[in-house]
This record gives C-alpha cells, sequence and structure tokens, in this order.
C-alpha cells in the first residue's frame, strides 16, 4: 500500500511557518523551497518540506547568535 502525501497550499504553509505568502513565493523562486505546479498552475508544497523548514527553524533558533564571534569591548 502506497502513502498518499499530503499538499499544502502556500497560504497553509505560510501560517504553518510563521510567513508571510510573499515569502513562500520568494523562497519557491530561489529554490529555498521546493514545490510542485497544479494543472491550473498553482503552488503546492509537500508537507514533508514544511516538517524540514521547521526543523531548520529550530535549529537556527537553538544556536541564535553562535554563529557570529563575540567582540571585545575595549
Amino acid at each position: 500500500m502506497s502513502k498518499k502525501q499530503i499538499f499544502l497550499r502556500p497560504q497553509e504553509a505560510a501560517q504553518e511557518l510563521g510567513v508571510t505568502v510573499k515569502t513562500i513565493h520568494r523562497w519557491d523562486a530561489a529554490g529555498k523551497i521546493r514545490t510542485i505546479r497544479t494543472v491550473g498552475n498553482q503552488r503546492r508544497i509537500p508537507a514533508s518540506e514544511i516538517k524540514r523548514l521547521l526543523g531548520d527553524l529550530a535549529l537556527i533558533e537553538e544556536g541564535e547568535g553562535s554563529t557570529q564571534p563575540e567582540q571585545e569591548k575595549a
């Protein structure tokens, strides 16, 4: 038995990720998010892609500020 994949509309994906629909469109254009197009040329985002991005966001929040070295104060 095959698994049926779930796809979200850009509005739904934006709500899940806490960003705007315009951000979803920009990420798609930049190749930062994987989308498919329907026969009517509408974007759909796989639920697996939302999970991946949520994981990436969690990693960024955990390490917030750790990517830049601290500057010494004179």
